[in-house]
């Protein structure tokens, strides 16, 4: 399935392919870890895949999620899960959002141009609790938030390091990077991704003023205007993501994440001795 032009980045920088490694030992994975660039690995993702399948199944017909067009986000709409699932299987690409599903917040300083598909946002450990128990091949040991339970996460108010989407074709996150300074696992359990990515040092390349802006101050990879920016050194960092595979995007890499395919994947953050002191900052700045 070919994605459509509208709904991949538009940006001119040096295109560079994300590496997919396949390290030998616990050793070999943390040296290409703590190098804090992009790579995937394939792994043995079933039994997540599985686990989750059933747990769809176990879903209330009466159960409400939300949903949101991309992140950052232009509307989120609500409405029942199984509404949506069908709109994930059976729907046509050019349908934007389940049928049934309401607006409850909008955004109108949002500039993009290009309307996007909704996909879930409410997919968390209270509608699939099994998730919480779902772990990444050669960073299980290392991710120290996987050492707290859920009820830790609440207490404090810090976000859970536990996500689950379950996406239609052609959805996209447009560029963000994940909060708090976490590292994060993409584990597609399900159906094809293409991820493209820019590293910390060209943040300010890809917020220019003159160009269109989403609300979160990165340029609108989506807008063809972004051909026309000025890229100099930037390299824009680009993979698939395919089933059974797992990508690692290092601390506030901007991500750009379109689906190929309909599909399912788990996301964890993780802090480890990488990235602890600035995830206590972060938390610090933003809860206390």
């Amino acid at each position: 399935m070919q994605i459509p032009e509208q709904f991949l980045p538009k940006l001119n920088a040096r295109r560079v392919t994300i590496p997919l490694l396949s390290p030998l030992d616990e050793q070999e994975f943390s040296n290409h870890f703590a190098r804090e660039t992009p790579f995937l690995i394939e792994a043995d993702l079933s039994s997540l895949l599985q686990s989750t399948l059933s747990q769809i199944q176990k879903v209330p017909k009466e159960q409400k999620i939300k949903t949101f067009d991309s992140i950052p986000y232009r509307e989120i709409r609500e409405g029942l899960f199984h509404n949506y699932m069908d709109y994930v299987e059976h729907a046509p690409s050019n349908c934007l959002f389940p049928d049934g599903f309401d607006v409850v917040e909008e955004r109108l300083e949002s500039v993009t141009e290009t309307k996007f598909r909704h996909y879930a946002l409410s997919l968390n450990e209270s509608l699939f609790p099994e998730i919480e128990g779902f772990r990444i091949p050669w960073i299980e040991e290392r991710n120290y938030l996987l050492n707290l339970k859920s009820n830790f996460f609440q207490t404090h108010g810090i976000t859970s390091p536990h996500w689950l989407f379950i996406h239609p074709a052609f959805s996209v996150s447009n560029a963000h990077y994940d909060h708090d300074s976490v590292h994060t696992a993409i584990a597609q359990l399900k159906g094809r991704k293409k991820a493209y990515l820019i590293s910390p040092e060209h943040h300010a390349t890809v917020q220019q003023e003159q160009f269109p802006r989403l609300p979160n101050g990165f340029n609108d990879f989506s807008n063809p205007l972004i051909a026309q920016l000025p890229c100099g050194d930037m390299e824009l960092w680009e993979g698939d993501l395919r089933e059974n595979q797992v990508l690692f995007i290092p601390r506030r890499w901007i991500h750009y994440v379109v689906s190929e395919t309909p599909g399912m994947s788990y996301s964890q953050d993780i802090v480890n001795s990488s990235n602890l002191s600035d995830w206590l900052g972060s938390l610090f700045k933003t809860r206390i």
